[in-house]
C-alpha cells in the first residue's frame, strides 16, 4: 500500500532522482518491518509479563526463551524474504483497488511452504524432503521453527538455514528493485511483468546511449 500510495501521488519520481530503486525499496521494507516487529512485541511482551506474574511460565515443558528467540529470528528473516517481493510487485499497479491482483498470488504461494511444514514436520521431521526444504530460503521460516519445536533439527542446520536466508535477502532486494524500477514510474494502470521487462531494458539502453538516467 505504501508503494502504490507513493506511486499515485508521484512522490516516487522525486525520490528516484536521488535514491536508487533497490535502496528505496529496501528502506521501505526495513521501515515497515520494524513497525511490524514493534506490533508483535506490543502483543507478546504484555502476555509474557502476565504469564510470569501469574506463575504460569514454570508449568511449561518447553524453554520460553529459546522459543521466543527462534520466533524473533525467523519472523524477521521471513518478513524480509516475502515483503521485498510484495513491494516490487506492488509497483505494477497504480491504484489501491488493484493491489489484490498482484498480492493475492503471493499470498497463495506463501501457503505452500506453510502447509508443507504443517504436513511434513509432524509426520517426518528428519526425512530427506524435510531436511532439504529446511535449507530453501522461502521454506526455512516455516520449517525451522516447527522442527525446532519438535527437537528434530541440528544446530548446524539452523545456522546454515539462517546463513542462506541472509545471503538470499540482498539478492531478492536487487531482483525486486529491478521490477520496481521498471514499473514504478508507470501510472497508466496495471502493468504486466513482460511490459515491465521491456521498459527496464529500454531504460538501460537509454542509460548507455544518452547518459545516466535519474533512476
Amino acid at each position: 500500500m505504501g508503494v502504490v500510495e507513493e506511486k499515485s501521488s508521484r512522490v516516487v519520481e522525486i525520490l528516484l532522482a536521488t535514491v536508487r530503486p533497490a535502496i528505496l525499496l529496501g528502506g521501505k521494507v526495513l521501515g515497515v518491518g520494524l513497525y511490524a516487529l514493534v506490533q508483535a512485541a506490543a502483543m507478546i511482551v504484555p502476555l509474557l509479563f502476565a504469564s510470569w506474574y501469574l506463575g504460569l511460565l514454570g508449568d511449561l515443558s518447553i524453554g520460553v526463551g529459546a522459543l521466543l528467540t527462534n520466533f524473533s529470528i525467523w519472523f524477521v528473516l521471513g518478513f524480509a524474504l516475502f515483503t521485498v517481493f510484495f513491494g516490487g510487485l506492488a509497483a505494477l499497479v497504480s491504484r489501491q483497488e488493484d493491489i489484490g491482483a498482484v498480492t493475492t498470488p503471493m499470498m497463495l504461494l506463501m501457503m505452500v511452504p506453510l502447509y508443507l511444514a504443517i504436513y511434513l514436520v509432524p509426520s517426518d521431521p528428519d526425512g530427506p524432503l524435510t531436511s532439504v526444504l529446511t535449507q530453501v530460503p522461502f521454506f526455512a521460516p516455516f520449517m525451522v521453527p516447527m522442527r525446532a519445536a519438535f527437537g528434530a533439527i541440528a544446530p548446524w542446520e539452523t545456522a546454515l538455514a539462517i546463513g542462506l536466508c541472509v545471503i538470499a535477502i540482498p539478492v531478492l532486494v536487487w531482483v525486486a528493485g529491478r521490477v520496481y524500477a521498471g514499473a514504478v514510474l508507470n501510472t497508466g494502470g496495471r502493468m504486466k511483468p513482460a511490459r515491465r521487462v521491456r521498459a527496464r531494458l529500454g531504460g538501460a539502453r537509454r542509460h548507455t546511449s544518452e547518459g545516466p538516467m535519474p533512476w
